[in-house]
């Protein structure tokens, strides 16, 4: 993802827009999802598949980021335990919005 397209010195929750389908197999062990900002900056964090509800979508939140630096946002699935095949997952997609503030 393009950076430039984003308002600088604006905070972003960057997540995957998912939906695991009734008959979902493989899913006992987490799942890692990764970030690398334009910074150089990782992230990471580890998500049970197994815990999220079925046959609706729901946003998995991958983590934050301060857009700080134009360049490319990197964010994806890198990796998995359990080493058996899994099945049902369906990706719509990506949504990266601004993080809501409070001001008093």
């Amino acid at each position: 993802m393009d950076t430039s397209y984003l308002t600088e010195g604006t905070i972003y929750e960057v997540s995957f827009v998912v939906m695991l389908k009734k008959d979902a197999s493989g899913w006992d062990f987490p799942v890692t999802l990764d970030m690398e900002e334009p910074n150089g900056k990782k992230s990471q964090c580890k998500v049970n598949m197994k815990d999220l509800p079925r046959e609706e979508w729901i946003e998995i939140r991958v983590g934050d980021f301060t857009n700080e630096k134009k360049g490319e946002l990197k964010f994806f699935f890198s990796g998995y335990e359990g080493g058996l095949w899994k099945t049902g997952l369906i990706v719509k997609g990506a949504s990266i919005k601004p993080k809501k503030s409070f001001h008093i």
